[in-house]
């Protein structure tokens, strides 16, 4: 076989049908066969033309080898050559000639056919010639049909592991962030950024944020993973009683390097303790998935 082309005229039907290209371009000529209706019409007339020369001995040594080898692959082709070398007995006409002989009519010795016997051998033959065409097509819907079921088998492969990979990260989330000053005078301060969790000796670390005595409300900003493309997400705030704190949409904000969440926790005279938050995108028609947790303190200085 010669190397791969990527011209589909680079070979021919004859090429596809004996196996003689490339695994490439074979690959690429049965695709084409498939979605080229030209191509396909092109490989039906070629295919009948190597059926007839090989019956009747008329192909070269390599190509008759590479023929035999097709045959020997599919059954339906070795039907159709059989048929084509039984059809010159069928029609009383010698393998060996082109030409028909031409027959005496006073001469009674010469074996004579009814007409309505080559009316049957043509109608045997049409439907020879349409069952070899419906089992053709047929093996290319077959094909198309096991490229579709691999194709969704893959695809669904690929959901299986990204979802398993999401929630993998979901349950290697763990606390993290330093506590910033507040900026200017806002009625409720920047208390934190929560940033993305690193791995602490396999545990999980739990960041506390001091409060100020007779402070209302604190504002956090809640990192999350900067290829997350959801544009509005709810960030759902619980104590470790389960008693909801929060609940909060907002889209996503640029903080340099990172997409933030922001949200305001208010709170009466005691501040609460221990908070889970959980960060999750929102998408029209579909429900929330969960994109990041954490776990805190809020403590009074």
């Amino acid at each position: 076989m010669e190397g791969s082309s990527e011209n589909p005229a680079a070979y021919s039907p004859r090429d596809h049908l004996l196996g003689r290209l490339a695994e490439a371009d074979q690959d690429r000529a049965d695709e084409r066969s498939v979605v080229d209706a030209r191509y396909y019409e092109q490989l039906i007339a070629e295919e009948q033309l190597l059926v007839e020369e090989y019956a009747a001995g008329h192909l070269p040594a390599g190509e008759s080898v590479a023929f035999e080898a097709q045959c020997v692959l599919r059954p339906d082709l070795r039907e159709r050559v059989a048929w084509q070398k039984a059809l010159p007995e069928i029609l009383g006409k010698p393998q060996s000639s082109s030409l028909p002989r031409p027959v005496s009519i006073n001469s009674g010795a010469k074996r004579q056919f009814p007409a309505y016997l080559a009316l049957a051998a043509a109608l045997v033959l049409i439907m020879g010639g349409l069952t070899t065409y419906l089992l053709f097509q047929l093996e290319g819907t077959r094909r198309i049909a096991a490229r579709n079921e691999a194709d969704l088998q893959r695809r669904d492969q690929e959901q299986r592991d990204t979802i398993a990979r999401l929630r993998r990260d979901l349950g290697a989330r763990k606390i993290v962030g330093s506590p910033e000053p507040a900026v200017g005078h806002l009625a409720e301060p920047l208390l934190a950024v929560v940033r993305p969790p690193r791995t602490f000796r396999g545990e999980t670390e739990q960041q506390t944020f001091a409060v100020r005595p007779g402070s209302g409300s604190v504002k956090l900003q809640f990192t999350i993973d900067p290829d997350s493309d959801y544009k509005m997400y709810r960030v759902l705030i619980k104590s470790d009683r389960a008693v909801v704190i929060a609940n909060i949409t907002a889209p996503a904000q640029l903080a340099g390097e990172f997409r933030v969440v922001p949200a305001i926790i208010r709170f009466g005279p005691e501040v609460p303790h221990h908070l889970i938050a959980a960060v999750s995108g929102m998408r029209a028609g579909a429900p929330d998935l969960t994109v990041a947790t954490y776990d805190f303190t809020l403590s009074q200085r």
